[in-house]
Protein backbone atom coordinates (compact mmCIF):
# COMPACT_ATOMS: atom_id res chain seq x y z
CA UNK A 1 0.00 0.00 0.00
CA UNK A 2 1.19 3.31 -0.95
CA UNK A 3 2.26 5.65 2.28
CA UNK A 4 1.97 9.11 1.83
CA UNK A 5 2.79 12.09 4.72
CA UNK A 6 0.92 15.40 4.48
CA UNK A 7 2.15 18.39 6.26
CA UNK A 8 0.31 21.11 7.11
CA UNK A 9 -0.64 23.32 9.83
CA UNK A 10 -4.40 23.92 9.01
CA UNK A 11 -5.73 21.06 11.18
CA UNK A 12 -9.45 21.39 8.01
CA UNK A 13 -7.01 21.07 5.61
CA UNK A 14 -5.35 18.20 7.10
CA UNK A 15 -9.12 16.23 7.47
CA UNK A 16 -10.01 17.45 4.45
CA UNK A 17 -7.09 16.21 2.37
CA UNK A 18 -7.07 12.78 4.17
CA UNK A 19 -10.39 12.16 3.80
CA UNK A 20 -9.92 12.39 -0.28
CA UNK A 21 -7.16 10.39 0.41
CA UNK A 22 -8.10 7.67 2.17
CA UNK A 23 -10.76 7.12 0.10
CA UNK A 24 -8.65 6.91 -2.55
CA UNK A 25 -7.56 3.97 -0.56
CA UNK A 26 -3.93 5.58 0.03
CA UNK A 27 -2.27 4.59 3.75
CA UNK A 28 -1.64 8.45 4.81
CA UNK A 29 -0.27 10.18 8.11
CA UNK A 30 -1.31 13.51 8.75
CA UNK A 31 1.43 16.08 10.51
CA UNK A 32 0.95 18.95 11.55
CA UNK A 33 4.75 20.85 10.90
CA UNK A 34 7.77 20.43 9.31
CA UNK A 35 9.14 19.32 12.31
CA UNK A 36 6.92 16.09 12.60
CA UNK A 37 7.48 15.24 8.97
CA UNK A 38 11.23 15.11 9.67
CA UNK A 39 10.78 13.00 13.31
CA UNK A 40 8.57 10.73 11.34
CA UNK A 41 11.29 10.22 8.73
CA UNK A 42 13.19 8.53 11.15
CA UNK A 43 10.63 5.73 11.70
CA UNK A 44 9.26 5.38 8.01
CA UNK A 45 9.76 6.82 4.87
CA UNK A 46 7.11 7.40 2.84
CA UNK A 47 6.74 7.04 -1.03
CA UNK A 48 5.34 10.91 -1.58
CA UNK A 49 5.15 14.04 0.66
CA UNK A 50 2.59 16.72 0.06
CA UNK A 51 3.99 19.82 1.74
CA UNK A 52 2.45 22.73 2.53
CA UNK A 53 4.36 25.70 1.26
CA UNK A 54 3.17 28.34 4.31
CA UNK A 55 3.39 26.74 8.12
CA UNK A 56 4.87 29.14 10.80
CA UNK A 57 7.20 27.12 12.42
CA UNK A 58 9.11 26.00 9.47
CA UNK A 59 7.81 26.76 6.06
CA UNK A 60 7.94 23.85 3.06
CA UNK A 61 10.71 25.12 1.17
CA UNK A 62 12.82 25.16 4.83
CA UNK A 63 11.15 21.43 5.13
CA UNK A 64 12.48 20.57 1.22
CA UNK A 65 16.23 22.03 1.85
CA UNK A 66 16.56 19.87 4.86
CA UNK A 67 15.22 16.73 3.24
CA UNK A 68 17.47 17.26 0.53
CA UNK A 69 20.44 17.76 2.11
CA UNK A 70 20.14 14.23 3.61
CA UNK A 71 20.99 11.59 1.22
CA UNK A 72 18.68 9.33 2.48
CA UNK A 73 15.70 11.20 1.38
CA UNK A 74 17.56 13.02 -1.68
CA UNK A 75 14.68 10.91 -4.13
CA UNK A 76 11.65 11.13 -1.68
CA UNK A 77 8.88 12.64 -4.23
CA UNK A 78 7.66 16.15 -2.41
CA UNK A 79 4.83 17.93 -3.74
CA UNK A 80 3.99 21.49 -2.72
CA UNK A 81 0.69 22.96 -2.40
CA UNK A 82 -0.37 26.26 -0.19
CA UNK A 83 -4.18 26.36 1.23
Amino acid sequence: MTLLYVVDDDPDVLDAIGRVLKSEGYLIDLLPSGALLLDSLERRVPDLVILDIMMPEMDGITVCRRLREDPRYISLPVVFFNG
